[in-house]
């Protein structure tokens, strides 16, 4: 018997790879006139998700001590599903937060990088995502790096890249938001309009002066 209640949900990628899952632009010029006379899309052309899904787990009647050990302890969970390139969009994984999420799951095929650093860069990327939400975030990967990384960003049982492995781990979770998660990036764009006004007084000073 599995602890959880059986529900049937699912999500649609909303982050899709340019040019390898999807044509940007695709119905304008050049690129509408390319997939016409030449170029035959086929599953490089995929659709795009529309909705958000938050996903839930509910444990059944009797499982109550896999809580934490009472009746009182938490018996459902929410988590978002960032599915490979949609890891590196900060704002995309910050409304899933925003909307419920207290755990992140990331699943992706990095087989296409080989062997190369491309596995590790993209693995530190997710760690980005969990200090900035404050989310643990359960990362796996076909080929490596899988892991566990919590919400300070320290990264815990990490796989080596092309090699067979089984990782579990406690997943944390955390239902507070951050002034990131809140806000996005609002105090970037402060910072940035504050620079452009002072490039503007000081080149309106210099031809004054």
């Amino acid at each position: 018997i599995q602890p959880f209640e059986p529900i049937i949900q699912s999500y649609n990628k909303m982050k899709l790879v340019p040019f390898s899952e999807r044509v940007p632009y695709k119905n304008y010029f050049p690129f509408n006139f390319l997939k016409t006379a030449f170029w035959d899309l086929g599953i490089g052309d995929f659709g795009l998700g529309e909705e958000m899904t938050i996903f839930s787990a509910k444990l059944r009647q009797g499982y109550e001590k896999q809580a934490g050990g009472d009746e009182t302890a938490k018996t459902d969970y929410k988590t978002a599903v960032a599915i490979c390139f949609e890891s590196i969009f900060p704002d995309h994984v910050r409304k899933y937060v925003n909307a419920g999420a207290e755990f992140i799951i990331i699943i992706t095929n990095d087989a296409w990088f080989g062997k190369t650093s491309a596995p590790f860069q993209h693995t530190q990327i997710a760690v980005f995502r969990a200090i900035e939400n404050r989310r643990a975030i359960a990362r796996s990967a076909n080929t490596g790096v899988s892991c566990f990384i919590d919400r300070f960003g320290r990264v815990h049982k990490a796989t080596k890249i092309f090699t067979r492995a089984v990782a579990t781990d406690t997943i944390s979770l955390n239902d507070d938001l951050t002034f990131y998660t809140r806000f996005g990036n609002l105090f970037v764009i402060y910072i940035a309009i504050a620079n452009v006004l002072f490039i503007l007084f000081a080149l309106i000073k210099k031809i004054i002066l």
